[in-house]
């Protein structure tokens, strides 16, 4: 048989960094170890996608299309299937990954697809390609649903899980062009590929699934872990990095080891092959004596699943982890010079605003650790998505087809959860500001980047010179105001002001501020804010127009869009900061007094109102980010 596999458009514009997708390529080579034809086209590295599908269908003349995504990437996966059968109407369309998993009868209805597959698809797809070919009844193939002659859905028992990985055929890495995808990649689009000026990465797995059981992670590959082989795995590794001159290793498992020999063997071998790498842990597998082990071999970044700082919401989502565990962690991975790459996560089922004033409070005193303050994602086919759906929370149709992942499930009634929502978005763009030394526009543009710029800075931790080589004039020409980067010698997490940062300038923007003032109408305002969201003067002025009306809640959000879109104007900040302040919320607006002062030490309003609200007396109000509002 032909099939003709396609990986979904899911970047905003060509060039942009998307990751190698390793689940269609696995499947790429599966079928093509059983003899069957096989082409495939990443969407995310062609400049017109819909030519892309429409040429590969004519010209390949495929028996069958798979495809699929992550749940929130729905709406592009129908949009690949609908316009392949919009071409051949005959076509065999067969979808995966969690958008199909998750709810398939929902999935089947919405989705033109005439197959869908369980779980891990390497077994499944080879069993059902042979069964088509031969034309021989579907029914028996197991982990898979499909529409019968009357279009009924016809669900086969559920296959287990591939216990054996080395009996999966390995990806091949120019299915999907990884070459092509890495010639988007520069030093400056993720902080760990900073360390090196020509970054070649690969993204490979060590094992499937994770033994912990987090309430909002959804694993469709089943709860069972299985390793491979570790020669195994270096095998294909070695390879990799021959042919593609690989300098850089991300192992994307969702948790890489639950035991300390398996990491330990690990380095030995990184630590031969020098290249840099980078991998996810649980806190409760790390000491000293094994970070000095992962630093020496390379590593240089290591995720934790960190999520909060309060003991009852840590419960709640069945992290199996301490607050005091955390903070060691964080210590003896931040003292022994590896990026640490985590989240705090709020708005957990327990979530309180005791509990989220805790986790916040200790995030605003341990900021070098550049850990992230982020909303839950409701993750379709997680525990906390299913309780969701109990309580009424969820219309389980809509969440898959349209998915809206941030939604109030905490203890929290809607306006405390709104208010609080606001203001952990503010929060997540503060930075740890550091002003670029010098910059330059290269001589030589790149035949797909274009113009590029160099860049350098000085790290406020180690002093070191960084120097950060590529960077795409067209991301760096835009809103982007600064770079997230990572020093090159102890690995630490700075905000690199963007010295081209560009304001948005706009015609229709311009003529409806003037009928704004002109008018006083909030309208023109919410006007440029849902056409226009990078828009910060109107954001800031939403916020004026709440406080001029005594509508405390429509000038905390209008500020709090006002400092996120421009978080160096030490205007914005200091207004967002006095409402802040009227609130109760003194711990939050010092973050504001705080971030004006690491831009400009100099500025003394911020100066005068920090100093006054750090008297003595006001401790408790310090610890206060989050209040309750009556609705």
């Amino acid at each position: 048989m032909k099939f003709l596999l396609i990986n979904p458009r899911t970047v905003s514009y060509y060039g942009q960094i998307s990751s190698y997708p390793l689940g269609l390529s696995y499947i790429a080579s599966s079928l093509r170890s059983a003899g069957h034809l096989v082409k495939c086209i990443n969407l995310n590295i062609v400049e017109n996608p819909e030519q892309a599908i429409k040429s590969a269908v004519i010209e390949f003349d495929p028996d069958a299309c798979g495809t699929g995504a992550v749940s929130i990437h729905f709406g592009k996966v129908q949009a690949v299937l609908s316009f392949v059968r919009q071409i051949k109407p005959t076509i065999i369309n067969i979808v995966g990954n969690t958008c199909f998993n998750v709810e398939p009868e929902i999935s089947m209805k919405f989705l033109d697809a005439d197959i869908g597959v369980y779980g891990e698809g390497e077994e499944t797809i080879v069993e059902l390609a042979e069964m088509l070919e031969k034309k021989i009844d579907i029914s028996k193939v197991k982990g898979i649903t499909f529409r019968t002659k009357d279009n009924q859905l016809f669900h086969t028992p559920k296959r287990k899980p591939i216990n054996n990985l080395e009996t999966i055929s390995r990806p091949d890495y120019d299915d999907f062009g990884l070459q092509t995808l890495e010639s988007f990649v520069s030093q400056s689009f993720t902080t760990s590929l900073n360390p090196h000026y020509d970054p070649r990465r690969i993204q490979i797995i060590s094992s499937r699934s994770c033994v912990y059981q987090c309430t909002f992670c959804f694993h469709p590959l089943g709860r069972v872990r299985r390793e491979r082989d570790i020669d195994d795995f270096f095998d294909e590794l070695n390879s990799a990095v021959r042919k593609y001159n690989i300098n850089t290793v991300e192992i994307v498992d969702s948790l890489f080891s639950a035991k300390k020999d398996k990491v330990y063997q690990f380095c030995e071998r990184m630590k031969m092959l020098k290249v840099s790498w980078q991998i996810q842990l649980h806190m409760n597998l790390v000491d000293d004596d094994l970070l000095k082990t992962l630093k020496d071999s390379n590593c240089t970044l290591i995720s934790y699943g960190i999520e909060s700082m309060n003991k009852t919401v840590l419960k709640s989502m069945r992290k199996k982890l301490s607050p005091d565990r955390i903070q060691e962690v964080l210590e003896l991975t931040y003292k022994n010079r590896i990026e640490i790459q985590g989240l705090l996560i709020f708005g957990d089922l327990a979530e309180t605003v005791e509990t989220a004033n805790e986790s916040i409070h200790w995030w605003a005193n341990n900021r070098h650790f550049y850990v992230g303050p982020r909303i839950l994602m409701t993750y379709p086919g997680s525990h906390i998505f299913n309780e969701a759906i109990k309580a009424g929370r969820i219309d389980p149709v809509s969440a898959i087809v349209k998915p809206k992942p941030y939604i109030n499930i905490a203890r929290m009634n809607n306006a405390t959860w709104k208010d609080f929502y606001y203001k952990i978005n503010a929060f997540r763009e503060l930075v740890n500001h550091v002003e670029p030394v010098k910059y330059f526009i290269q001589r030589f543009e790149n035949p797909i980047k274009g113009k590029l710029m160099s860049l350098t800075w000085n790290c406020p931790r180690c002093t070191h010179s960084n120097v950060i080589v590529d960077i795409p004039f067209m991301f760096a020409n835009t809103i982007v105001q600064y770079f997230l980067m990572s020093c090159q010698e102890c690995c630490a997490r700075y905000s690199v002001r963007n010295p081209l940062q560009l304001r948005l300038k706009n015609k229709t923007v311009d003529k409806l501020m003037e009928n704004y003032y002109r008018t006083s109408s909030l309208s023109y305002l919410l006007e440029i804010q849902r056409k226009w969201p990078f828009h910060a003067p109107s954001a800031f002025e939403i916020g004026k127009y709440g406080l001029k009306t005594g509508n405390l809640q429509l000038a905390l959000e209008g500020y709090s869009r006002a400092v996120t879109k421009d978080i160096y104007n030490p205007g914005y900040a200091m207004a967002y900061a006095e409402v802040l302040r009227y609130q109760g919320c003194y711990g939050a607006a010092k973050l504001y007094y705080d971030q004006i002062l690491s831009i400009n030490p100099n500025h003394q309003d911020a100066k005068e109102q920090l100093t006054e609200i750090t008297k003595p007396g006001n401790e408790d109000k310090l610890r206060t980010y989050f209040l309750e509002i009556e609705e």
